[in-house]
């Protein structure tokens, strides 16, 4: 992928940083620190603050690798080709050949990526609750690192393709119709309007004021959009 270096391999498959990542772990990392945890505990110093927010910001990229890896590890399970796993300023994708296998193949694919995700929540929630008395900068790290991850598996079920949920609802599609053409304009319809509601919302966030939550918004519809785009004409004069 163009603007893209190649980091590690996981399990054979290359795991690739585009240009658009670094600045936003920049700005993750810093927002928490200067933001986020001064806010809640204010007793802390400025270096346990940006410990906490670095940390944070390298482990929350890792939790965005570790579900695209669950995406990964079930497709090649199921036979399906992995070419790469890719973080960019948005989180990550799976390049994989979905298109090669069954309806079964591409939902269970798609299921364990927020699978993983809840895991993880689960997983960070108790940790965080077990050390909270007696470290509570690691408390809050787990902590947010769980509800987070929890975030992060409610977002992707959103059922707008190519959202994990809109993958899901295309999986289904193709297993009831049988051709995965239709159940994938279906899909991009409902993906189609969820960009243009995540764009509205984010525009009302910024008027707001809330500047950071609106522009995310914004960018994550602006990319559902993008996503979708090469569909639009197939989905406005194709027949249902």
């Amino acid at each position: 992928m163009r603007g893209a270096i190649t980091v590690c391999r996981v399990a054979c498959i290359p795991v690739e940083i585009q240009v658009s990542w670094p600045p936003v772990f920049l700005f993750v990392s810093w927002a928490l620190a200067v933001r986020f945890f001064p806010r809640l505990y204010p007793e802390w110093s400025t270096s346990s603050h940006w410990m906490a927010g670095v940390l944070c910001s390298v482990l929350l990229f890792g939790s965005l690798l570790a579900h695209e890896l669950g995406h990964a590890l079930v497709a090649r399970w199921r036979g399906l080709s992995v070419f790469r796993i890719s973080l960019f300023f948005l989180g990550g994708i799976a390049e994989i050949g979905v298109d090669d296998g069954t309806p079964g193949d591409e939902f269970w694919m798609t299921l364990a990526g927020p699978a993983t995700s809840v895991l993880l929540a689960v997983s960070f929630v108790g940790v965080g609750l077990a050390i909270a008395a007696t470290d509570q900068r690691l408390g809050a790290v787990a902590l947010y690192l769980g509800i987070s991850n929890a975030l992060l598996a409610a977002f992707n079920l959103l059922p707008g393709y190519p959202l994990d949920g809109g993958r899901l609802f295309r999986a289904v599609l193709w297993q009831i119709f049988g051709d995965r053409t239709r159940a994938t304009r279906w899909a991009s319809c409902l993906g189609l309007g969820i960009g243009v509601v995540g764009i509205v919302s984010g525009l009302v966030d910024v008027i707001s004021g809330d500047a950071l939550v609106g522009i995310w918004l914004a960018a994550v519809g602006a990319f559902l959009i993008l996503a979708v785009r090469g569909r639009i004409s197939t989905i406005l004069t194709s027949p249902s």
